[in-house]
């Protein structure tokens, strides 16, 4: 970490007499004979995780990703509308017997690297070898899940020339999140691997890129890069950007107030309001989509769960905005109260004109309980079919959030008369509950918390389906299961129509209590403008990131 005095003074307004690192600051031109005003032209930002590794095939965090996302560039990219769409190559689909064939049309881009005097076209020898590459990472077991997962239905991939690669999918595995899949392909040059070969030297750290930005340096948690020389003009307004490991929150906050860092993200919702809301801050707070969701999952083998009346009852009691504001910090922006098992700020799969008729109604809740149970007694807890009417809720202990979530059910379903036992589990045996229970049927749980982090063009035929390998809740409906089958096509308009109505149906069937999706909260310096919080991959939006040159030398 740079010394205290260091990162203070990187924040002034520097005169041109002193001596500057290459590409971080703009001189602004003033009238004939005046001092040239210098702009730091740096973005500096801390982050709590400690180790990077920028190789594509193996990175598993969102932290590594925000940075390969900044040098590797992949065939197809996320659009601004979350929507998937072409990168370094067009594509087309199209069926073909039993497989559905993606052919991918490479687009002019070059590789560059710091040992590299001439920029090197990108051909269809490189989309091989990562594939390739991949494969072999599959094959040894060390590729990550996300790349693992890239290679499931794929059953070959061939160029054609130097600008034209076909990838063949199995037709009856294909799933409509498949495609979305390449986005974890991030392609790796095959020429530099010749070159390091020749010269019997390993991986560097410093992979040749096909992004704005190349690495400088890299060590452990802390990483810089630069921008590409040859991109002159046409480059990001951002030159560096450095990422470093910090622990100390507190000292964090305040070099973000005072503008010594520039940016952290994955704050809680109260520290990045805390951070903005002072009146010396220089950081703004953002908030960016999480593409997850989370919902209470619900034993269908249970007895009186296995009862839609039940699970409506259930969801009936819940102030999904009240739960928010409690857990939350009273944030009531901190996420998004869903209907179903999607994030709401995936177009075309959520529904966000869906009635909401199990929403927060305690007389209504009360009236089913009635029907399923007999009236309420005067006096003493509510029994049901003779036993009291008590759920066991299990949630991972180990995650302050997920404490805060169980004690909000607990308070909002005793309310109604509905005993819930708690039990706090760490993530393993909380996955072995869920997964492997042992001397039952099924999971070992009546009430389970969780948050499903989605792909994009998310398939939700594994958990729904009543053969879905993650229908860990015992769930079946013959209609969704049709409708479940229907939506795996690459027709894009009749998915989004069946999952439409799918989308209904499961909300109306209460499958599970969906409760939200939960927004990522930034805190970041007022001066970089163009910042699109909307944008899933984030840093990925950094290349349009401008600079607000009037707050820094003092105009506005």
């Amino acid at each position: 970490m740079a010394p205290p005095e260091y990162r203070t003074a990187r924040r002034q307004l520097r005169l041109a007499a002193l001596p500057l690192a290459i590409g971080v600051a703009l001189a602004l031109p003033t009238a004939p004979g005046a001092q040239t005003l210098e702009v730091d032209r740096e973005l500096s930002y801390a982050q709590q995780g400690s180790h990077i590794n920028l190789d594509p095939m193996v990175a598993e965090d969102l932290d590594s990703w925000n940075l390969i996302e900044l040098m590797l560039r992949g065939l197809v990219r996320v659009d601004a509308n979350l929507q998937l769409g072409p990168d370094l190559a067009t594509y087309t689909l199209r069926e073909q017997g039993d497989r559905i064939r993606v052919t991918f049309k490479l687009r002019d881009a070059r590789w560059a690297g710091s040992d590299l005097d001439e920029p090197l076209p990108v051909t269809a020898k490189d989309v091989v070898y990562s594939l390739n590459k991949a494969r072999g990472r599959v094959a040894n077991d060390t590729a990550s899940p996300q790349v693992a997962g890239l290679l499931e239905a794929l059953v070959k991939w061939s160029a054609d020339g130097d600008d034209t690669v076909h990838l063949d999918f199995d037709k009856a595995i294909w799933r409509p999140d498949t495609l979305g899949q390449l986005i974890n392909l991030r392609l790796m040059s095959r020429a530099q691997a010749i070159r390091l070969r020749k010269l019997k030297t390993p991986w560097t750290g410093k992979p040749w890129s096909t992004g704005p930005y190349v690495v400088q340096s890299k060590t452990g948690g802390t990483v810089r890069l630069t921008r590409r020389r040859d991109l002159g003009d046409a480059g990001p307004a951002i030159h560096v950007v450095h990422r470093e490991h910090r622990d100390d929150m507190r000292a964090v906050k305040t070099d973000l107030v005072i503008g010594n860092t520039d940016l952290m993200m994955d704050l809680s919702p109260k520290d990045a309001d805390d951070i903005a809301s002072r009146a010396e801050s220089k950081a703004a707070r953002e908030a960016t989509p999480s593409l997850s969701y989370t919902f209470v999952g619900v034993n269908h083998r249970h007895p009186l769960l296995g009862d839609v009346r039940m699970r409506r009852a259930l969801s009936l009691m819940l102030d999904k905005h009240g739960l928010i504001h409690s857990v939350f910090d009273r944030v009531s922006d901190a996420a998004i109260p869903v209907t179903g098992p999607y994030d709401p700020h995936l177009t075309g799969t959520y529904d966000p004109d869906i009635d909401p008729r199990w929403e927060h109604d305690p007389d209504a809740a009360g009236a089913l309980l009635d029907e399923i149970c007999g009236p309420a007694p005067a006096k003493g807890k509510r029994r049901c079919k003779g036993k009291p009417l008590a759920f066991r809720l299990v949630f991972n202990g180990d995650v302050e959030r997920s404490r805060r979530i169980a004690y909000a059910l607990e308070e909002a379903f005793e309310a109604h008369g509905v005993e819930m036992e708690l039990e706090g589990l760490n993530a393993r045996r909380l996955g072995q509950r869920l997964t492997r229970p042992k001397g039952r049927r099924g999971g070992d749980f009546d009430l389970i918390l969780v948050t499903h982090a989605m792909s994009l063009n998310f398939d939700p035929y594994q958990d729904w389906h009543s053969a879905g390998l993650s229908n860990h809740w015992g769930y079946a409906d013959a209609r969704l299961d049709a409708l479940l089958e229907r939506q795996r096509t690459a027709d894009a308009q009749l998915r989004q129509d069946v999952l439409g109505e799918f989308h209904d149906a499961i909300y109306d069937d209460q499958a599970a209590l969906f409760l939200w999706s939960r927004k990522r909260f930034i805190a970041i310096n007022r001066r970089f403008t163009g910042v699109d919080p909307k944008r899933i991959d984030f840093f990925g939006s950094l290349t349009e990131w401008t600079i607000d040159m009037k707050r820094l030398i003092g105009g506005e």
